[in-house]
């Protein structure tokens, strides 16, 4: 499978930064947290190592976001911006087998109730 990105200028991947941060104001362990949200180890690992998440792991991001009381954009990239408007934090296109596929995470709103 081959994957290429586009991330927008200021959207460069935070998650290994914001996990390992997390982890260290929790005093806990990547066995622990992949103990407790049942995401395996080799998963969490690669992650602390920088590896981009895949599209198979979404659920298991959103785990953590809920976990660390984090907006997805925060855990994710760092960045919690004021607006309301929609805004493309991360953009992958991948191709498997002799399918392409694109994957878009999109801010569109602030509010969970809109």
């Amino acid at each position: 499978m081959k994957v290429k990105s586009n991330m927008k200028d200021s959207g460069e991947l935070k998650l290994s930064e914001i996990l390992k941060s997390e982890l260290k104001q929790r005093n806990m362990t990547a066995h622990q947290l992949s103990k407790e949200l049942s995401i395996p180890p080799s998963v969490l690992n690669g992650w602390l190592k920088n590896v981009m998440p895949s599209a198979k792991n979404l659920q298991q991001i959103k785990k953590l976001a809920d976990f660390f009381d984090l907006p997805l954009s925060v855990l994710l990239f760092n960045t919690n911006n004021e607006d309301n408007n929609s805004e493309v934090l991360f953009s992958s296109v991948f191709k498997d087998k002799d399918a392409k596929y694109r994957l878009t995470i999109e801010k569109i709103s602030e509010n969970s109730n809109e």
